[in-house]
């Protein structure tokens, strides 16, 4: 497997590829940490998902002005929080037959 630092030479460019790879995934941020090869991979995961960079988030977001990017930042664990309690739980039963 290729690490995603080996396709993109900044770091506003790493929060991208890892946005695009989370959308891919529908936002399984927790797969994407089991999938991790490596501790630089996680860590790198962990700082996109705590801290991406303000162009990312300036992008993403589609932020008019600087001064509401941090905003931002407490939006995208709100908004990870709610879509994990929105998911429905794992059943244990089997499916009927």
């Amino acid at each position: 497997m290729y690490s995603v630092r080996s396709f993109v030479s900044t770091q506003t460019g790493e929060d991208v590829a890892l946005g695009g790879i989370t959308a891919a995934t529908q936002g399984d941020v927790i797969g994407l940490w089991r999938g991790a090869q490596s501790w630089r991979g996680r860590l790198r995961l962990a700082r996109w998902v705590m801290a991406p960079t303000p162009a990312y988030l300036r992008n993403t977001f589609d932020v008019p002005t600087d001064w509401l990017i941090p905003l931002c930042y407490l939006y995208r664990p709100a908004r990870f929080v709610a879509g994990r309690l929105a998911r429905p739980a794992p059943s244990a039963d089997p499916p009927a037959q």
